[in-house]
């Protein structure tokens, strides 16, 4: 996201306050829900900003989308390990009497 920060601007001295704001952040709250935050905004904005990370995390989305996220990986992972099983004689190598 400070990346992304840095990009947006032509100066480098321009982002320096926008970064500091967000490194802020990690004092309340901590460097998982920062990053998973972040991971939100990035996804939805362009140039993501301290307005933008706040609200996600006084709101606990980032709690929640951790929460889908996790869930929609176990599904994926039952999916994974299941498989259709079929016999022989659905292959046509069954005994033909």
């Amino acid at each position: 996201m400070i990346d992304r920060i840095f990009d947006s601007v032509h100066i480098k001295e321009q982002a320096y306050n926008s970064c500091l704001s967000v490194l802020r952040l990690s004092k309340p709250y901590t460097d998982e829900r920062l990053e998973v935050a972040c991971e939100i905004a990035l996804t939805k904005l362009r140039s993501p900003r301290y307005r933008n990370l706040k609200p996600i995390l006084s709101s606990n989305q980032d709690k929640i989308y951790l929460a889908k996220k996790d869930t929609r990986q176990n599904d994926s992972e039952t999916s994974e390990k299941q498989g259709y099983v079929r016999g022989s004689e659905y292959y046509g190598g069954g005994d033909k009497s």
